[in-house]
């Protein structure tokens, strides 16, 4: 049996049709523009100066602004939405992206509390680019008045170490006792490589030299970074053995991060080798948990660097 519609029914019909897909198409689109931001303003204060602000447009929630800054002077900043939305609360580094943290609406950034941080290790001109439909924030290496020099990052050997700068000096964690330990040392850094989350440090030394006793003690050591973050050997216990860094770049190291210090010999690193041919680079690797490994260099190839 076949059902026949009179022209008016029809009619009817097609306007409730395009009616309904006229509103999906809208819900569609509030959907997708509930979350669209047009701008935001970045406050930000250099050292003890005065705080400033710079409007930065957004296309799809995506914008930059380019700050020219000295290294060693902390600058500090907050984001306001055009929603009155707000968020800081991060340390950020060069080269690297942080989550930010949602600040309250009636937020007073002229207190200072709650800024994001960004001390720069070279002076030049930092690019901090905003990503706000995921609520992100990176900044880029320096460029301009940084020369070729790598950048330092927040990264450092602590514990009992001894490493050689390009000059063949001697440098120790500890600079007020060569012989003592160092909990906290800044003086061995590493420097950022071209690859994102991968560190280096340049030994200048042997892995002869890197294994030999410092003042009859052990060269045990571990990873420093100036948030008071370490990195051990994943091990817990009430005694162990020493992780043994013999062999290079085809082992990588686990390590863990911690906010307290271990004082166990089962959670140090020590090298343990007899080369005296080549230098070691150490590298720290946070790009997949957190590994350190190392690699046997000519030292003829830093005469070219």
């Amino acid at each position: 049996m076949k059902t026949k519609f009179k022209h008016g029914s029809l009619r009817t019909l097609s306007i409730v049709l395009s009616l309904v897909i006229l509103l999906t198409s809208i819900g569609i689109a509030s959907l997708i523009t509930a979350n669209a931001y047009t701008s935001l303003t970045f406050y930000y204060k250099i050292g003890t100066g005065s705080w400033t602000s710079t409007l930065v447009n957004l296309s799809s929630n995506s914008g930059s602004v380019d700050i020219d800054l000295t290294s060693g002077t902390t600058m500090y900043s907050v984001i306001k939405m055009d929603n009155n939305e707000w968020y800081g609360n991060q340390s950020l580094e060069a080269g690297a992206t942080r989550n930010l943290a949602s600040l309250s609406s009636n937020y007073d950034y002229t207190s200072g509390s709650n800024s994001n941080t960004f001390t720069p290790s070279v002076s030049g001109t930092y690019t901090f680019t905003f990503d706000m439909g995921s609520k992100k924030i990176s900044v880029s290496d320096a460029s301009g008045g940084g020369g070729d020099e790598p950048a330092d990052s927040s990264y450092s050997i602590a514990g009992r170490f001894k490493v050689h700068n390009s000059s063949g000096s001697d440098i120790y964690t500890s600079s007020s006792d060569n012989t003592k330990w160092s909990n906290n040392s800044t003086s061995i850094k590493f420097v950022k490589t071209e690859d994102t989350g991968i560190y280096v440090l340049h030994t200048y030394s042997t892995l002869s030299e890197l294994s030999a006793q410092i003042s009859e003690n052990n060269a045990y050591f571990f990873i420093y970074d100036s948030s008071n973050n370490k990195w051990y050997q994943p091990w817990s216990g009430t005694s162990g053995s020493v992780n043994t860094v013999s062999a290079a770049y085809s082992t990588k190291y686990s390590m863990n991060q911690e906010s307290s210090f271990h004082d166990n010999v089962g959670n140090f690193f020590m090298f343990s080798g007899s080369d005296t041919t080549k230098y070691v680079d150490i590298y720290f690797d946070t790009t997949n948990g957190y590994k350190l490994y190392y690699k046997l260099v000519d030292p003829e190839y830093f005469c070219y660097m």
